[in-house]
């Protein structure tokens, strides 16, 4: 079968050749345009976080991490994103993204601003299995960034799986349609476009999988 969204255990893989794509655009941090980002300062943050990961912490990298690509970036990005996507790191974050941190799950959003390669599959595949267990928290912080250029890479993330799920088909299928059933569940009516999109990302990838059988 070809190779759809190719992603690495969240766990044990080792991260080999991340792409790291950082390109110039609009800002926003703490309500501000025109925001630099200072790797250092946000290196610092992500020892804090990783330390102890509380809501506090988390905070603390929002705060620096812009919603969107910054203007102009001080020291090496790349160094940092590998850090925090690392073996020994990430599952930090993942879980705490899972368990139900608003502010976790937006600093990986955030993080997909910058990330590609293996580094926005990890991120991407943990943000898809979010979705599927908590779906309304994946929806919420969906929205609220839906006027951003990041919308797209979100919902993107909602057909992203883990690697095992690329040699296993059917068991993808499987899970996209627990995804979809977990989406159908949410009927609030402001979040009826965004989660329609998703529901679309997830359906194109359904047929694309059953066309490859």
């Amino acid at each position: 079968m070809k190779q759809m969204n190719r992603t690495q255990n969240l766990r044990y893989a080792i991260i080999v050749g991340i792409v790291i794509s950082v390109i110039g655009g609009a800002s926003y941090s703490a309500g501000q345009k025109g925001h630099d980002l200072n790797f250092r300062e946000l290196r610092a943050a992500f020892d804090s976080y990783l330390d102890f990961p509380s809501e506090e912490n988390a905070r603390a990298i929002l705060a620096i991490l812009p919603r969107e690509k910054p203007n102009k970036i001080t020291g090496d990005f790349g160094e940092v994103l590998h850090y925090v996507v690392s073996a020994k790191n990430y599952g930090i974050l993942a879980d705490e993204a899972q368990a139900g941190s608003r502010y976790t799950t937006e600093i990986l959003c955030r993080l997909l601003n910058f990330a590609d390669g293996m580094a926005a599959e990890y991120i991407s595949a943990t943000l898809g299995t979010l979705l599927r267990f908590s779906p309304k928290l994946f929806i919420e912080v969906l929205f609220d960034y839906k006027d951003t250029e990041l919308v797209k890479r979100i919902v993107h993330s909602a057909a992203s799986t883990d690697y095992a799920y690329n040699v296993h088909p059917k068991a993808c299928i499987f899970d996209f349609k627990k995804r979809i059933e977990a989406l159908e569940g949410i009927t609030d009516p402001r979040f009826a476009d965004v989660k329609k999109a998703c529901i679309q990302e997830l359906l194109e990838k359904i047929k694309w999988l059953e066309s490859e059988k």
